[in-house]
């Protein structure tokens, strides 16, 4: 029996969930690399760990905007990190604010993933080469088109 995602007709309108599948089969295989490598933090918390690592604590908000990311969902992530003793809070009384730090721990975790790092461009710079393609390029060109001008305003324009 052929795949649902061959057939013509329904290809595109499937699209979005052939990129759900391929972000879980990368998600799945990362996960292995990763714990293979001694990370057990998080996954979808990687960013907030990385930028605390580099630019040391930080509030909430600033730690959103280093991550690009909204200051709820950083709030969840980081919420995660300091349950799991990867981050935790700094009451700065002075500044009225709460920054976030990594603990050891996450230090540790945060060296692993940079031990990492350059395997993993190897990796996907292979992968890329395979492709004949820059994937991190084509992904942050497919960002900045989708907040430019969103699906829903692609729906009503016309089609050439």
């Amino acid at each position: 029996m052929p795949l649902i995602y061959d057939d013509p007709d329904l290809g595109r309108m499937l699209y979005i969930s052939r990129l759900h599948r391929l972000l879980r089969q990368l998600d799945n295989q990362v996960e292995t690399i990763a714990a293979e490598h001694g990370i057990e933090s998080p996954p979808e918390c990687t960013t907030i760990l990385l930028s605390l690592w580099q630019y040391g604590p930080m509030s909430l908000n600033l730690l959103a905007e280093s991550v690009g990311e909204s200051p709820a969902v950083v709030g969840r992530r980081v919420r995660k990190l300091v349950e799991q003793r990867y981050a935790r809070r700094s009451v700065q009384p002075r500044a009225q604010r709460v920054d976030f730090l990594l603990t050891q721990v996450g230090y540790r975790q945060a060296e692993a993933l940079m031990r990492l790092s350059p395997k993993m461009e190897e990796i996907y710079r292979a992968l890329d080469a395979e492709l004949g393609v820059d994937l991190a390029q084509t992904v942050e060109r497919l960002s900045r088109s989708l907040k430019a001008r969103p699906l829903m305003a692609r729906l009503s324009e016309p089609v050439d």
